[in-house]
Parts: C-alpha cells; structure tokens; sequence
C-alpha cells in the first residue's frame, strides 16, 4: 500500500533473520520521508546489535573468587583476636555417615539410659526413628529411588534429628555423664574453661557533625577501619566531654560522660552552652568495665 505524501507518520516493520532466530529486529522504514533524504534508516537494523549469545560479557567465571572474602571484610583476627571458630555440629551432614552416627548413638543411650535417667520410652520413639532412616535412606541410595522416597527420607531425616537434638538438649546435659561417655556417644566434650575477655587495645576515632539547636553527632569507628562495627569483646564506647572556655590538657578534665553501645551516639545541650566550644574524647570498653586507650581529643561549637 502507497501512502499519501501527506502522511508524516512512520511505520514499524518486523524482520526476522530466520525461523530459528530467536532474536527479533526492528527495523524502522520510512514509506515518505520528511524533507531531507532518509530513505536510509539510521543504519541497518537487519543486523542485530552484537553478539547476544552472551549478553552480558563472559559469564563463565564469577564476579569474584567466591572462596575468599569480599576485600573490604576485615581479617577475622582483628574481628576476635583469639580466632575462635564455631564448634562444628555434631550431626553429620551426610545422610550416609549420620547412618552410622545414629545407630551407634541409639545403642549407647540404651546401654546407658537407666544410669541417665531417660524414659524408656524416649529411647525407644529414637530406635524408631533410627530405624525409619536408615531404611529410607537405603531406597534413596538404590537404583529404584524416586522424589516421592527421596521427599519420605528427607522427612524421616528431620524427625531423627530433632528427636536427638532434644535428648541431647532436655536429658543429655546431666553432670554424671562423663566426658568419656559423650565422646562414645558422638558428642562434643563441654568446654569448662571460660572465655577471657581482654581490655582494649585499640583507641576510637571520631567526628562531629552538627544536627540542629543545641544537638552534637558523635560518630565513632576503630582505628583505621571504615566499618561501624566494634572490636571483639567491645560493649561499647565511653565518651567523655565538656563545654570548656580552653582546650583540656588531657581527658580527666571531661567531667560529664555517657555510654554509646552504637555509632552515631548524638550529644544534647542547654540554651546557655550555645555559640560554645565542646570538647570530646572517647576509648573502647569491654564487657567487664575495662577500658582501652584514649583517643585525641577533638572540639565542636555548640549550635
């Protein structure tokens, strides 16, 4: 069809490279062009706009090596300098050794449990389920298995594990169990020596932004870090200030104090301390009272 030269309006068309492409171009096609000659589109749409088999770049690699930590995450000993790690759960993760785990924790909690005090019938709701495991697992490790036996594994796993955390939690905490005995169970030994918690060793930094009337931000972080968070053993920080007529020559002329568990920590003053100089110091401390060095002593006008 011929449109009329009085048609200003264009047209879209769509074009297809083959029956197997699956990516469509459009191609604008002006059937009467304004003055001016574009009877030319802009360029030629009936090539796509590059190679959209990997739209993105290479994709095959990740954006990092997802084995190591982001570089902006701090060495986890200035997180706890004692690098303690978390105890690893007893439960085995893999159904084939928690298998064998089960069935050698069931037999010893029969073996022991009128010297421990556990019902009978909690041993034997445990059998139970032991024995429901294993032979679901069985299915699910032969060639006969299906989603529907995997699912009932699954599920037989979850009851097994709950019945063994709560034994383990309500009847297994009883001090005549030795620690022999919970390491034949497959259990972890308790842990009688108590975490020492140390003093600080690091000072805080801080700034001061002024909010409104008579309102002082106080915003804190460790030494030479840019994250908020604070030292391992660290309950919060002490923040000592006054509003002096000269500069202090050390933090013991602070006379008023507070206790900041977080960062901003924001400062209120009266009508009167307006247009004056305040002076703030701070240190890290502990959970125990124990405090860390302080740091430099900085100063702000009262707004």
């Amino acid at each position: 069809m011929v449109l009329s030269r009085k048609n200003k309006f264009a047209t879209f068309a769509e074009i297809f490279r083959n029956g197997n492409d699956r990516n469509r171009n459009i191609s604008l096609i002006y059937r009467n062009a304004p003055p001016g000659d574009l009877s030319e589109p802009f360029r030629d749409l009936s090539k796509p706009f590059g190679d959209l088999s990997k739209p993105f770049g290479d994709l095959s690699q990740p954006f990092r090596d997802l084995s190591q930590p982001p570089e902006n995450v701090r060495n986890k000993d200035s997180i706890n300098p004692q690098n303690k790690t978390a105890m690893k759960d007893y439960i085995p993760h893999k159904d084939s050794e928690l298998v064998a785990w089960s069935a050698n924790f069931s037999e010893q909690l029969a073996v022991h449990s009128p010297a421990w005090q556990v019902p009978s019938d909690e041993v034997a709701d445990l059998q139970t389920a032991n024995s429901a495991f294993a032979a679901l697992h069985a299915q699910a490790d032969s060639p006969a298995k299906n989603s529907v036996i995997v699912a009932r594994k699954n599920a037989a796993r979850k009851t097994l594990v709950k019945k063994i955390r709560d034994l383990v939690n309500f009847r297994l905490k009883n001090p005549i169990i030795t620690d022999d005995q919970r390491v034949e169970l497959g259990l972890h030994v308790r842990d009688t020596t108590p975490t020492t918690i140390p003093a600080p060793k690091t000072r805080p930094e801080l700034d001061l932004d002024v909010l409104d009337f008579r309102r002082i931000k106080v915003v804190f972080r460790d030494q030479g870090s840019s994250s908020k968070a604070k030292p391992y053993g660290v309950n919060g920080a002490v923040i000592v200030y006054a509003v002096l007529d000269t500069p202090p020559a050390d933090q013991s002329a602070l006379t008023r104090s507070t206790l900041a568990t977080r960062t901003p920590h924001t400062l209120e003053f009266t009508e009167e301390e307006r247009g004056k100089t305040v002076y703030v110091a701070i240190c890290w401390q502990n959970e125990k009272g124990e405090k860390g060095p302080w740091s430099e002593i900085e100063s702000a006008i009262v707004p």
